[in-house]
């Protein structure tokens, strides 16, 4: 009897320090008490020579794509275009704030090569309106640039 109590005893004792160590294992960890923080976010350079050139019945959306070092800025996914479009030119002057609304969305993989140094995007214009644009950078990381210089075609 006492062979198989020590036997058993011997397992109860490797049973208990198994679920030990098994707690012991998943209760560990860094130290640091927090909340977890998101992924860095990137924020691509601004837009700055946005331009709007009304020719016949368009107007030509142009601006220059983000480069640093002569190389497109890495990590660039498109650019969101945003228009105000108004029949009162007294909304489009200087310190007027202006109501822009989500207009066209580009991805830069799908609609412009990799080495072309300029955008263009045609909007179409209606006589007697006057239309104002911005463009912002998207980021593969979720970043998203500062709004563009405002380009604007007064009726």
């Amino acid at each position: 009897m006492d062979a198989v109590e020590t036997v058993r005893n011997r397992k109860l004792m490797k049973g208990i320090l198994g679920i030990l160590m098994t707690v012991l294992c998943f209760h560990v960890g860094c130290g640091r008490k927090g909340p977890p923080k998101p992924p860095r976010t990137i924020t691509p350079p601004a837009i700055s020579d946005l331009t709007a050139d009304l020719a016949g019945r368009r107007i030509a959306l142009t601006w220059s794509v983000p480069r640093q070092g002569g190389e497109v800025v890495e990590g660039i996914q498109g650019f969101s275009v945003y228009r105000f479009k108004t029949s009162d030119p007294e909304k489009l002057c200087a310190r007027c704030p202006i109501d822009f609304r989500k207009f066209e969305e580009i991805e830069i993989d799908a609609d412009i090569p990799e080495k072309k140094d300029r955008v263009t995007l045609y909007d179409t214009y209606e006589p007697g309106y006057g239309y104002a644009y911005k463009v912002v950078v998207l980021h593969e990381s979720g970043g998203m640039s500062k709004d563009s210089n405002i380009a604007k075609v007064l009726p």
